[in-house]
């Protein structure tokens, strides 16, 4: 690198005018304003959970008086402002009352995780597609398969070696072996898989029933705070859909290490439950 001095200035065009800097300066600082992590003023409890199903934005919280003074809290779809979101038409999603579907939703997920039954139950048909792994059987039986064609490529080897065979004739044999061995060993790698996946399926039937039993306990008696992080905690995504709630559980199996934050466990995915 040469001393600034030395150096020979190019000009060169700018990347976008000062026109679309300015505005994307300005658009900037409104993001920054409208961020929920800036909107401490008003509570809500499906804080950046909650997404439009027509037009697949993010859904946040809206707050306003009415003329007898009375506030109205709803969740509104960042659609609903096409400057904003960058489109021709604003989504025609109507606004949704936030007092009857925070009420809907944390009465959901108090009857889910109330009863520890109804979170296992989501795992039953994991756990017996796995069952299979439990008869060892299948792999001794494909061990003892790829241990004869190895005696029998080594014997090719000796019969070569003999001059009983031609190199033509051991070549084609062996790979005729070789065919057989590579399909032995992928159904040796898919029993190898379903044990794995019986391991792991008693290991979240386990820890699913801790979580629960943890969980449980602060439910009823749970602060606004307290029910927003769990709802965070247990709720991935809420799809608003015009006659009813999709919700896409996360259930964090295992306590995080001392001083991080607990993160769910993407193998602790539960099946999305439709709520009308």
């Amino acid at each position: 690198m040469k001393p600034k001095e030395q150096w020979v200035a190019i000009p060169v065009p700018d990347l976008v005018s000062q026109e679309i800097w300015d505005l994307a300066q300005e658009q900037l600082a409104r993001n920054a304003q409208l961020s929920f992590r800036n909107n401490m003023k008003h509570d809500y409890l499906l804080r950046c959970l909650m997404t439009c199903s027509t037009c697949g934005l993010a859904m946040h919280g809206h707050s306003k008086t009415s003329r007898s003074g009375h506030q109205q809290r709803t969740y509104k779809c960042a659609g609903k402002d096409n400057i904003l979101s960058a489109r021709e038409v604003p989504c025609p999603r109507t606004h949704v009352k936030a007092d009857d579907i925070e009420t809907a939703v944390w009465d959901h997920v108090v009857w889910l995780l109330s009863d520890p039954d109804r979170l296992l139950a989501q795992f039953q048909k994991f756990t017996s597609e796995a069952d299979s792994s439990k008869d060892n059987s299948a792999e001794i039986q494909l061990k003892t398969r790829l241990d004869r064609l190895e005696r029998t490529d080594r014997r090719l080897l000796d019969a070569y070696q003999a001059e009983a065979l031609s190199l033509e004739e051991l070549s084609e044999r062996r790979q005729h072996i070789a065919e057989q061995r590579r399909a032995l060993e992928r159904q040796q790698e898919q029993q190898r898989q379903l044990r794995q996946q019986h391991a792991r399926a008693e290991e979240l039937l386990s820890n699913l029933e801790a979580f629960s039993e943890r969980i449980r306990t602060r439910l009823h008696v749970a602060s606004f705070a307290e029910k927003q992080a769990i709802l965070q905690l247990v709720i991935e995504h809420i799809i608003v859909n015009p006659d009813h709630l999709e919700i896409q559980h996360v259930i964090p199996l295992r306590d995080p290490p001392p001083g991080r934050a607990r993160s769910p466990e993407r193998s602790g995915r539960l099946c999305s439950d439709g709520m009308s």
